[in-house]
C-alpha cells in the first residue's frame, strides 16, 4: 500500500511539473503509543524531526536541500490531558478560521479564503497569506492548516517565497496522502 502511495505521489509530482523533487521515500515517524505518522517525502528535501520530549508530539521540519528555500512544519497531534484533538470537520474549520484571523493583520490580503483539503481520513482546511512586510530572511508566503490523519490531527505550516507554488502544491499532496501506521497493543 505504501509503495503505491509513493508511485501515485511521484506521478502527481510529474504531472504538476515538480519532477525535479526527484524520488520519494516513505518516512515513518514513531509516535509512542500512537503508531507511526507515515508520509512520502521527496529525496530532494531535508527532513528533521524535532522531538520536544515529555510525551509531546514531534514536529517534522522539511526544507530544500538546494534551490529556492522553503520550510514545512508538520505536527501530528493526539488527544492529551483529557482534551481530544479536533477530528471533525467543523472543529477543524473553526481552528483554521481562528488561525487565519490571527494572521490577517500582517497579511496583504483583506480576506483569507479557507480552502478544503480532502484526505483519506476526512476533510481538512487551510489558508494562504502574504506577509505585508517580511523581515530580511523571513518568508513572504504562509500556507497553514489542519487535517485529520487516522486518529491524529495534523497541523501544518508551509513557508515559501516567490516562485514556490509547486512546493506548496507538492506539500499539500504529501499531506493529503499521509497516514497513521498501526497502533501496537501494549
Amino acid at each position: 500500500m505504501h509503495k503505491s502511495l509513493a508511485i501515485a505521489a511521484l506521478v502527481l509530482f510529474s504531472v504538476l511539473g515538480v519532477a525535479s523533487a526527484g524520488e520519494l521515500s516513505i518516512r515513518r515517524i514513531p509516535l509512542p503509543g500512537h503508531g507511526d505518522f507515515v508520509i512520502a517525502v521527496p529525496d530532494a528535501w531535508n527532513i528533521k524531526t524535532g522531538q520536544p520530549g515529555s510525551g509531546m508530539p514531534p514536529t517534522l521540519i522539511l526544507s530544500a536541500k538546494s534551490g529556492a528555500p522553503f520550510e514545512i512544519l508538520i505536527t501530528p497531534i493526539w488527544s492529551m490531558a483529557g482534551k481530544p484533538a479536533p477530528l471533525d470537520s467543523a472543529s477543524i474549520r473553526r481552528e483554521v478560521e481562528g488561525a487565519a484571523n490571527a494572521a490577517k493583520p500582517q497579511a496583504v490580503e483583506k480576506v483569507l479564503a479557507i480552502e478544503t483539503i480532502n484526505a483519506a481520513s476526512g476533510t481538512g482546511y487551510y489558508f494562504t497569506a502574504t506577509d505585508r512586510a517580511p523581515n530580511p530572511g523571513e518568508y513572504k508566503y504562509l500556507t497553514q492548516g489542519i487535517l485529520p490523519v487516522g486518529q491524529l490531527t495534523v497541523t501544518f505550516t508551509i513557508l515559501t517565497n516567490d516562485g514556490s507554488d509547486a512546493t506548496v502544491s507538492a506539500a499539500l499532496l504529501l499531506l493529503r496522502d499521509a497516514s497513521q501506521g498501526k497502533i501496537s497493543a501494549t
